[in-house]
């Protein structure tokens, strides 16, 4: 029982500092940067006071658009290819 016990300590232990590892890390977990891959020519930047957007565009020969707003720490001009290609039939 003694064992037992003395296992299930050391297990509630080391779930704690697991536990305590991720709380500290969690912004660097959470939000991990990727380096721009940004197409040859110069994109679209929109500045509103310190704030800074980059807009990856690709024209194409339609009338349609896709506005496209990239998640956590994606770079979408690494996307447009797939986007172009998928656009198309439309």
């Amino acid at each position: 029982m003694r064992t037992l016990l003395s296992l299930a300590s050391y297990l509630l232990a080391g779930y704690g500092l697991l536990c305590l590892l991720l709380y500290l890390l969690q912004r660097q977990l959470i939000y991990f940067p990727v380096p721009a891959a940004l197409p040859p020519e110069q994109p679209l930047v929109l500045q509103q006071g310190q704030l800074q957007v980059l807009v990856s565009q690709q024209p194409l020969a339609s009338d349609k658009a896709l506005l496209y707003f990239g998640g956590n720490a994606e770079d979408v001009s690494v996307s447009l290819a797939e986007f172009a290609a998928e656009s198309k039939g439309c």
